[in-house]
């Protein structure tokens, strides 16, 4: 049973545009927001209040882009509580109904609570870095973070990540 302070959260689909001004405005280490996106979300309290976005686009990962993988690559909210799970069961669902397995990371730093709460799995670790290797140097990005990150999926893309 719901605490009778308990705020009703709602979420929605919004525009790309929308999704990446909230990037800016709330990421917490990543405010600049990617360039594009293929869905974003928006969720909002019983005054139509803006409390987070959701933003899905292509993956990083080369490999999982080609398997027809989608990555949430950014989910800001500020602070209220339950938005960013709230956002993180939305974009599960709509993977799920395109039949589109979605991926997302987080710093292994971060504890990972939201995504837990949505009913994400963690489904291992990356090594970090940034894209290049000895025999094709590449200037370091400002704008990314090379600490190794944690890959989270909902339940039903596990199996496939495994492959």
């Amino acid at each position: 049973m719901k605490p009778a302070n308990a705020t009703r959260l709602r979420v929605w689909p919004c525009g790309i545009t929308e999704a990446r001004i909230g990037v800016a405005r709330w990421h917490r280490h990543l405010p600049k927001p990617p360039p594009g996106g293929i869905a974003a979300f928006v969720v909002d309290d019983p005054q139509r209040i803006p409390r987070g976005y959701a933003l899905i686009g292509r993956p990083a990962s080369r490999i999982l882009a080609a398997r027809g993988w989608v990555e949430l690559t950014r989910c800001p909210t500020d602070g209220t509580p339950n938005a960013c799970s709230a956002l993180l069961g939305a974009a599960s669902r709509w993977a799920k109904q395109r039949g589109t397995p979605i991926i997302t990371y987080t710093l292994s730093t971060e504890s990972g609570a939201s995504l837990r709460a949505a009913g994400w799995v963690c489904a291992g670790a990356s090594a970090g870095g940034q894209w290049g290797c000895a025999s094709r140097r590449r200037a370091l990005r400002p704008d990314t973070i090379a600490a190794p990150k944690l890959r989270w999926c909902p339940p039903w893309c596990a199996k496939l990540m495994r492959r």
